[in-house]
């Protein structure tokens, strides 16, 4: 039976933070700083995503490092006097395409990160008088819009963000989930919150995962968590298509070198770790360990597991995950 990759066997890996505030909204370094650091520790992209503000920065581009274009809304109930008590969706819109100006779902009463003098000239969709609506349906419809202008769609810190199962169990057309976000953890909120993305998975949505750092570059919000895409080229249009199609894995410091299927058997391979989990749409899982490091691990899923996908526990406690398998 021949193997069916899931994670490319050709290409490059390409490090990169998919969750970043800079001075354009409530960063404490510029974009140029950034991509300075991020480079420095290996990254070849950023998504600078500042608050309710789609911006480029083509000044940073180079052969080693790529800035993406993206930014992230919030959508907030209504009524809580105290910031700490508000339930809210936040949502990171990814631009496949770098010229992209369109913001979705747009209200200038929204823009509070942006610097004023530059509302009036922000392009948007509609009359730039839409009303977020705190539900699910109301975010359903902003996933919507956001693909039908062009946008790739993630679901931030769901725990951070005070969100129960019903808050996000019915969210449909979702391309990303995290499942770690560094700058909520060092801030003393929830370490991985993959079981929300179980959640949605299970409720029949197909979607992946990432690592972010949601870092504002202070509290050592930096370089915690990352994705590694595998793509032919460091280009824009390859990134954008390797995202779109989950030829990536998201790591917090654990790593993956191949995941592939035969059938209904997977197999990820890694070097040297502690174990290997691999996780269904049910209780049909399994915990891979032994007495020496393991480097390569498989699991034969049953008919009506929905999918399965794996997570590598390196000998210090990180993790990579890989995208889920579906089983059709």
């Amino acid at each position: 039976m021949s193997k069916r990759f899931l994670l490319p066997e050709s290409g490059t890996f390409y490090k990169a933070n998919l969750h970043c505030h800079s001075t354009m909204s409530d960063g404490r370094l510029t974009p140029a700083e950034i991509k300075e650091q991020y480079s420095a520790h290996g990254y070849s992209a950023v998504a600078f995503t500042d608050h309710e503000y789609l911006t480029s920065h083509p000044e940073l581009r180079t052969p080693d490092f790529l800035p993406l274009k993206g930014y992230e809304i919030a959508v907030s109930e209504y009524g809580h006097p105290d910031f700490n008590h508000v339930p809210t969706y936040h949502l990171n819109l990814f631009a496949l395409d770098p010229e992209n100006e369109t913001h979705v779902c747009f209200h200038p009463g929204n823009c509070w990160g942006v610097p004023k003098e530059i509302i009036p000239t922000l392009k948007y969709a509609g009359s730039g008088e839409y009303y977020r609506r705190y539900s699910v349906e109301g975010v359903n419809e902003i996933i919507k819009e956001a693909h039908e202008h062009g946008f790739l769609v993630s679901y931030n810190h769901p725990a951070w963000s005070l969100q129960k199962y019903d808050d996000y169990a019915g969210l449909k057309g979702l391309d990303f989930i995290e499942v770690y976000n560094h700058g909520c953890v060092v801030s003393g909120n929830s370490e991985y919150e993959d079981q929300a993305m179980d959640d949605l998975l299970r409720n029949g949505n197909r979607l992946y995962c990432v690592c972010t750092d949601d870092n504002h570059n202070h509290d050592n919000d930096s370089f915690g968590g990352w994705v590694m895409i595998k793509a032919p080229a460091l280009e824009y249009g390859e990134i954008m298509n390797a995202l779109k199609a989950g030829n990536f894995y998201a790591s917090t410091g654990a790593e993956i070198t191949a995941f592939y299927a035969e059938g209904n058997t997977v197999t990820v391979e890694c070097p040297p770790s502690k174990a290997v989990r691999f996780i269904t749409g049910c209780r049909h899982a399994a915990l891979i360990t032994g007495d020496k490091p393991v480097t390569s691990a498989s699991f034969t899923a049953n008919p009506g597991d929905m999918y399965v996908r794996a997570e590598v526990i390196s000998t210090d406690g990180k993790k990579a995950f890989t995208q889920p398998y579906y089983i059709d």
